[in-house]
């Protein structure tokens, strides 16, 4: 318990320090926290060390995104999602991270 407590104090200080962009997606407009706004060329260009802030970034933001759903994603893990952002910011190297990860959310709340 106290673990999970300096855990989420420790994610409130991070928040509160690290610049924020708005974001649109599903039609609605929300603050993104983090890193997003980094274009997708960035990822591509990027060392496999360098993708560390981005993928945690984006494997919470889908986590959270699948938590504030009434249904849940699809499901995948991890090397799934890298390898959809791989293909995904390779095809859009001028769109931002944070639309990419809008749409990685978008394609896996599609009926399979």
């Amino acid at each position: 318990m106290r673990t999970a407590l300096m855990t989420c104090a420790m994610l409130v200080l991070l928040a509160q320090q690290t610049p924020s962009t708005n974001a649109q997606g599903g039609g609605h407009v929300f603050r993104s926290y983090g890193p997003p706004a980094e274009s997708c060329g960035s990822w591509v260009a990027a060392t496999a060390s360098e993708k560390s802030d981005l993928r945690w970034w984006t494997l919470g933001f889908v986590t959270g995104a699948d938590f504030a759903r009434p249904t849940p994603l699809s499901a995948t893990d991890s090397k799934g999602i890298e390898v959809w952002l791989d293909k995904y910011c390779g095809e859009h190297p001028l769109s931002t991270f944070n639309k990419a990860a809008i749409d990685l959310v978008t394609e896996l709340g599609k009926p399979k």
